[in-house]
């Protein structure tokens, strides 16, 4: 049986991947149910979680704006900038989250993301990010690959074992359990030499689908090999009753133009056993981003 926090996870994993989604329904006009709150789900006790997140944009706001406190903040923010171009013009929810979110008003942030297209996250205030960028791959199969890239302003020797497992889930939504494992590190070979054996580990992955009511158990084989500029960890995960095929690297290296700086670059191929190629490749953005804010903010910190 699933937990209020297992529920709380699944539930606003939803809401969070619909508004990756680029196109969204008009909003529904809510029927006069009383007990029922017009903002998408159950009222529940104070600081709940709603229950069942709609998918038409306002309503994705809401619950996101009524939840805030249950989101991290990093994920908020991406969260509500994928909903900016949604509207011409802001309603409350939207207005508010934006100030304390980004310390935007609503014409200077669409403003702002018009010039910033092809970055992988918002302007955030605090610069734990220094630069993004989103890479994805047009592909002619059935799998979704991408590239994301972050710049965090932590020197490299001191980002230590950041693509290690254990520092994968931090506070975000879609690794529920991982091994407090640290892989060793083997020396970068040579060209064309075989790359080193490939560690086994179990893990529980909480994948935002609706079909997924509870944590997902994968088997996942990886390996981390490095050299005086970079540290790189490998990874394939096995074939399970909702993932066909999942292969991709989390790669730290040292960032030459900025003294000081370190560049994360997650790159990762995705085929789900879904038939929508928009969900797919919804749920591999938003899954980037999600291992993306953890690894920063495990650099942040240390």
């Amino acid at each position: 049986m699933a937990t209020a926090r297992g529920k709380m996870t699944q539930t606003l994993n939803q809401a969070i991947l619909g508004t990756y989604l680029p196109s969204l329904p008009a909003a529904r006009k809510a029927k006069p149910t009383p007990p029922q709150s017009r903002l998408g789900g159950a009222r529940g006790k104070p600081g709940s979680v709603t229950d069942v997140p709609p998918a038409d944009k306002d309503s994705l706001l809401h619950t996101l704006a009524r939840n805030k406190a249950h989101i991290p903040a990093p994920l908020l923010g991406i969260a509500v900038w994928n909903l900016l171009p949604h509207y011409t013009a802001p309603p409350q929810p939207m207005s508010d989250l934006l100030r304390d979110i980004f310390d935007l008003d609503f014409t200077s942030a669409q403003r702002l993301q018009r010039q910033t297209l092809t970055d992988a996250f918002p302007p955030y205030p605090n610069h734990f990010i220094l630069d993004s960028e989103w890479l994805p791959d047009q592909r002619t199969d059935a799998a979704s690959s991408a590239t994301l890239e972050i710049c965090v302003p932590r020197p490299f020797d001191e980002m230590g074992d950041v693509v290690n497992p254990v520092h994968w889930a931090g506070d975000a939504f879609f690794w529920k359990s991982l091994p407090r494992l640290s892989l060793p590190a083997v020396g970068r070979q040579q060209p064309g030499a075989a790359a080193p054996a490939p560690r086994r580990f179990d893990a529980q992955l909480t994948l935002p689908l609706a079909a997924a009511t509870q944590p997902l158990p994968v088997t996942i084989e990886a390996h981390i090999s490095v050299d005086p500029f970079t540290t790189q960890l490998d990874f394939t995960m096995w074939r399970n009753s909702q993932i066909a095929q999942c292969t991709g690297s989390f790669i730290v290296g040292k960032e030459e133009s900025r003294p000081g700086a370190t560049r994360i670059t997650i790159q990762r191929l995705l085929r789900l056993r879904v038939e929508d190629p928009t969900q797919q490749n919804a749920i591999l953005r938003y899954w980037l981003h999600s291992d993306a804010v953890c690894l920063a903010l495990g650099a942040r910190a240390g």
